[in-house]
């Protein structure tokens, strides 16, 4: 099970800020890739998505933050030189860059007879 605080139990106000910070991230894509997203998003239950904080949140001190859903996950980390070096990734788990292009053609184009 995920660590962090799930989405379906933070109240309104603080579900709207998930939900920004999701957006966020989801935003930086064109508009018709982010709006695909957030609609695959929402589909797969925003309630399960979950954030965990780790380190301090007092400026120039280390700080890390990882938000999973269950197409996606988010890592920030701001841990080195002092907390003035940001590290961000989004990952989308159902199209990850790890994807075998190869094996989907084949399985696609060319499946078993």
């Amino acid at each position: 099970m995920p660590i962090g605080v799930r989405h379906a139990d933070l109240g309104r106000p603080r579900q709207a800020s998930l939900e920004r910070l999701i957006e966020h991230y989801v935003g930086r894509a064109g508009d018709e890739v982010a709006a695909a997203t957030w609609k695959r998003i929402l589909a797969a239950r925003i309630g399960d998505a979950t954030f965990a904080w780790a380190g301090s949140d007092a400026p120039g001190r280390g700080h890390y933050y990882a938000v999973r859903g269950p197409t996606f996950v988010i890592e920030y980390d701001n841990t080195q030189n002092g907390a003035n070096h940001i590290h961000a990734v989004w990952r989308d788990l159902g199209d990850d860059w790890g994807a075998d292009l190869l094996a989907t053609h084949l399985a696609d184009a060319h499946p078993p007879a």
